[in-house]
């Protein structure tokens, strides 16, 4: 069974060899990725925020950057990408204000996730275009064959 998530990880491993020779395995790769762009345009397109998670976040942003410690230019100080915030205390509580004041929108937000997540599991309505093991090039690499082996068929020869 072929799931959501690998067809998002074949999409990787298609550009990883999509600058390899030969007509047939160019013909194969070139097909793949025309058949996968569409369903993971849509496939992103369902797990994009909304206008009211975004408003949220936007807030957000600004809370962290009103508590967090200044350099010596006055630009916000991030640690290991985040705001070294400097008050942690009035920090935490004005957030869980803004988190309280927007439950629907965070509960949304956390059901879309665990939704999509579900949906990568699910199997994929996608059939990619398989390749026998011997029209592949001699020249890939181990880690660009990891990224396609699910279209590549067959026993070397």
């Amino acid at each position: 069974m072929i799931t959501n998530q690998d067809i998002i990880n074949l999409e990787g491993g298609l550009q990883g060899v999509k600058n390899l020779s030969g007509i047939k395995f160019a013909y194969v790769v070139s097909k793949n990725i025309n058949k996968v762009k569409s369903e993971i345009d849509s496939f992103r397109e369902s797990v994009k925020p909304s206008d009211a998670f975004n408003e949220y976040e936007k807030k957000r942003a600004e809370l962290c950057e009103l508590h967090a410690r200044k350099d010596d230019k006055g630009k916000s100080i991030i640690k290991n990408g985040e705001y070294d915030i400097d008050n942690r205390q009035a920090f935490d509580a004005q957030l869980k204000v803004l988190q309280e004041d927007n439950k629907d929108v965070l509960d949304a937000r956390q059901k879309q996730i665990e939704d999509f997540n579900a949906f990568l599991r699910e199997e994929s309505k996608v059939e990619p275009h398989k390749i026998d093991v011997n029209d592949v090039p001699k020249d890939i690499t181990a880690g660009q064959m990891s990224g396609i082996e699910l279209i590549v068929t067959g026993e070397l020869k």
